[in-house]
């Protein structure tokens, strides 16, 4: 066999694989809360392989993958103190997913919406709970969040518009097909309700990084 064979049948064989991975169901089991700190764990399946997260607050996360029962990979992520700290001045100075709220209009969660409820459908979820209690500081982002949670199906969490709160448990088992997410991702994505909102977003998150040293200017 010549180099040429073997690199042809070397990358054959990678598309081969990320076809399958694309089109085999994904088993997905989830359970999270979100209270002072997130907390959670995820467990997903394709076929012979199996990938586990756990994450636990500031203590730090594991991730572990097995494939045909043989681990592969378990490693635990742990951030250094300096690298939390970081992190804390980034959210405080630069974009946070708050200042994106303000850009959110009535047809972009709209679509938003639908595109949540195309993935829960095709997903056919056998467990999907969610409970506990979501406010912003602000009537209005929480009326947002409403907004949402009126046209989806499963989210049992209640809007509190009185003060600032986040007391949240979720869980879910179901599956899903990468492609078919994919798909639904990409068409909300190039949406005519989502393209204006999302560039707006992305202009404020570059402006915000070059206000604070962290980016390269940002020319209109």
């Amino acid at each position: 066999m010549t180099g040429l064979s073997i690199v042809v049948l070397f990358f054959g064989s990678l598309i081969v694989i990320l076809l399958l991975a694309l089109i085999a169901p994904v088993h997905c089991v989830f359970y999270g809360t979100w209270r002072e700190k997130a907390a959670g764990r995820l467990a997903v399946r394709i076929g012979p392989a199996e990938m586990e997260a756990t994450w636990t607050g500031d203590s730090g996360s594991r991730i572990t993958a097995r494939v045909i029962g043989l681990r592969v990979v378990d490693r635990e992520v742990t951030g250094s103190k300096k690298e939390k700290e970081t992190t804390r001045e980034k959210k405080r100075d630069g974009f946070s997913p708050a200042d994106s709220l303000v850009f959110m209009d009535r047809q972009f969660i709209r679509s938003l919406a639908e595109t949540m409820v195309r993935i829960i459908k095709s997903a056919a979820p056998r467990v999907l709970e969610t409970k506990g209690f979501l406010g912003f500081g602000d009537p209005y982002y929480t009326g947002l969040f409403a907004a949402v949670r009126s046209v989806v199906p499963g989210i049992g969490i209640e809007p509190d518009f009185t003060r600032e709160v986040h007391d949240i448990s979720a869980k879910l088992e179901g599956r899903i097909i990468l492609i078919v997410l994919l798909f639904h991702a990409g068409r909300f994505i190039i949406s005519k309700e989502a393209r204006p909102v999302l560039k707006k977003m992305l202009r404020r998150k570059k402006a915000q990084k070059f206000a604070t040293g962290t980016g390269s200017p940002v020319y209109r």
